[in-house]
């Protein structure tokens, strides 16, 4: 229903949809910038069409099969937060802006080991935050298709990951394009990178598989 929704949130059936009215008519908003305000701890659910704000990450999840589509998430410290085993999710279609430090943040519990693999991140416009999309300690992580711009410091750091595909992103009006600290065969191609205060592509150390196709690129 559409509303405004206050409070936080955890999420421990698998297999649910919550479907809001809109992403501008169904609010969830948090009161507490230090708390997330939706906690998934259980697989293959689904949440799309709310607006969310007001919280320390809008979303927070370990879990695997999940999907977040066509939120406006902004407002908040972290937009999307994968941590730990977080596997086969699907992060798109979303509005993610204003957010202070992230907007998708997809780390592993053991960065050496990777547990947290094969997210799909694709189709998101996010915008107006310290770094849009960090990776650090995954692996298989598809990032594709996402429009980037307005951010502080990084459109896309990946860190101690690896086998990533970063394919067809837009990355704009900020300081490093792509980044990649401590990352392995990682795939960067048909992006277009314009309009920054740094380099359009760093490799700080790591290896790169394939870098063809990306079009204006300012390194």
């Amino acid at each position: 229903w559409a509303g405004t929704y206050s409070g936080h949130f955890s999420i421990d059936i698998s297999n649910i949809e919550l479907v809001g009215n809109g992403s501008s008519k169904t609010i969830i908003q948090g009161n507490d910038t230090g708390v997330h305000n939706i906690v998934i701890d259980a697989d293959n659910v689904t949440i799309s069409n709310f607006m969310i704000t007001g919280a320390d990450s809008a979303i927070s999840t370990d879990s695997m099969n999940c999907r977040i589509s066509g939120n406006n998430i902004t407002g908040n410290k972290r937009g999307i937060h994968m941590s730990g085993s977080a596997s086969y999710n699907t992060i798109e279609g979303n509005i993610i802006t204003g957010n202070t430090f992230n907007g998708v943040y997809l780390e592993s519990t053991d960065p050496y080991n990777y547990t947290a693999h094969s997210n799909i991140i694709t189709d998101n416009s996010i915008s107006s935050t310290t770094t849009a999309i960090w990776v650090k300690g995954a692996s298989d992580t598809e990032i594709s298709n996402n429009v980037i711009h307005s951010f502080g410091v990084y459109g896309i750091q990946i860190q101690a990951s690896i086998r990533d595909s970063l394919i067809n992103n837009t990355i704009t009006d900020g300081n490093y394009g792509i980044t990649l600290y401590g990352s392995y065969n990682q795939i960067i191609s048909q992006n277009t990178i314009f309009s920054l205060d740094g380099y359009g592509i760093f490799v700080n150390s790591g290896q790169l598989m394939d870098t063809e196709y990306n079009e204006s690129v300012y390194i």
